[in-house]
């Protein structure tokens, strides 16, 4: 059928631009949910409380922790959730609308286990995740040791924590905090292995060394050229059958010369027909 193929790859482009729509909204209410958290968190006392926002997740590179919080009740790991539909925890379990949700619960406890290695200021027990729903109703309780709140209650229940942190040591874990912390927008980068301004190559590798090969192309050469004589002087000697003759006597005569002579005169200090020395 005419033009199938075209509307078929439309089609199929249509379905991936809805999608990446969809995704794009996802991000931008998620945006919207970690704007409203931190606006309640600047209601925190700055004298007891600092706050890190958008932090990238220590050993991955896509993922992040939404707000890191660090106060007199210890230091708190919070991932804003702009959720919508009905919330609440049966048998340890968090639900949405009737549906699990271990992964998001996993996921703030695995954040929070990231955020306590990058300071040994503090026990693992002080670094507690929290899950923070943006909503205007209070939100109570706990899921897997996930903390559960919501805007309208997070400093509430922030600040009536029992104080578990002193001055000194409030200011020694976020000095931790701040060295090892990077925004989430700083993303690493691929570095290519360093090369050699020699070889143009990656450092530390071997190199080959090259073939030797003018032996051989020297010794094919040489076996071109005496096959060339070869035929060259076959060739000469059919049309002049005299050269072989003349060939022949010239060989015997340097034969016969090299036979006669006398090896020791060609000796330096042979005395000659004096009897002296000669001169070397």
């Amino acid at each position: 059928m005419a033009g199938e193929s075209a509307a078929e790859s439309a089609r199929r482009m249509r379905e991936r631009a809805t999608r990446l729509h969809q995704s794009a909204q996802r991000y931008e209410r998620g945006a919207e949910g970690e704007r409203a958290t931190a606006a309640v968190l600047g209601e925190l006392p700055p004298a007891d409380w600092t706050v890190f926002h958008d932090i990238r997740w220590p050993g991955r590179r896509f993922a992040n922790v939404d707000h890191v919080v660090v106060g007199p009740p210890g230091v708190f790991a919070i991932d804003s959730k702009n959720w919508s539909g009905r919330l609440d925890v049966q048998d340890d379990t968090l639900r949405q609308d009737g549906r699990r949700r271990d992964s998001t619960v996993a996921g703030a406890t695995q954040g929070a286990i990231a955020i306590g290695q990058m300071t040994r200021s503090v026990p693992p027990r002080l670094v507690v995740p929290v899950l923070c729903f943006v909503r205007d109703a209070e939100v109570t309780g706990s899921a897997k040791g996930v903390l559960l709140c919501s805007t309208s209650n997070l400093v509430e229940m922030l600040s009536t924590r029992e104080p578990q942190l002193n001055p000194a040591q409030r200011q020694q874990v976020c000095f931790d905090l701040k060295a090892a912390l990077r925004p989430a927008t700083e993303r690493s980068v691929h570095r290519e292995p360093r090369r050699s301004a020699a070889t143009n190559k990656p450092a530390g590798r071997r190199t080959r060394p090259a073939r030797a090969k003018s032996s051989g192309r020297a010794g094919r050469a040489l076996l071109g050229l005496a096959t060339a004589v070869a035929i060259g002087f076959t060739g000469v000697a059919l049309v002049n059958t005299d050269l072989p003759n003349a060939f022949g006597r010239a060989l015997v005569s340097l034969v016969d010369d090299t036979h006669h002579s006398d090896p020791a005169k060609d000796k330096p200090g042979h005395p000659g027909p004096s009897g002296k020395a000669g001169r070397r």
